[in-house]
């Protein structure tokens, strides 16, 4: 699994990458961008969280912005780090984006989320 991309499909993954150790490598921005067909939205859910812990997640981070185009990102649905599994999140429009960025030190297991579109009616 690489580090971002363009996501179709309508059920994937996605992860950090890790290095030989089991760790996140230091100083990563990987972005993924998931698009869903019109009329859908994406439902991101949570199987693992492990990032490092900081004040207002400075550190390392996993943020999601609702998009409303496949150019740039949209409003911030949330920033995540630490060990508590987020919540499952719901894009407003067919379009979500995952970005996570590590700095140089501290490193952790990382995050395992997987994605599936749904009807925008079912999610709002």
């Amino acid at each position: 699994m690489g580090c971002g991309g363009i996501l179709r499909d309508k059920i994937g993954n996605i992860a950090s990458p890790t290095q030989p150790e089991g760790y996140y490598p230091p100083l990563l921005k990987c972005t993924w961008v998931i698009i869903a067909p019109p009329k859908q939205i994406v439902q991101l859910t949570w199987m693992t969280f492990n990032l490092e812990q900081s004040y207002e997640c400075s550190y390392d981070n996993v943020q999601v912005f609702d998009n409303n185009t496949e150019l740039g990102m949209g409003g911030l649905i949330g920033t995540y780090c630490g060990f508590t599994l987020p919540p499952i999140l719901l894009s407003s429009s067919n379009i979500m984006t995952v970005v996570f960025t590590t700095d140089i030190t501290i490193h952790m297991d990382g995050f395992l989320a997987s994605y599936t579109f749904i009807p925008e009616t079912n999610g709002k």
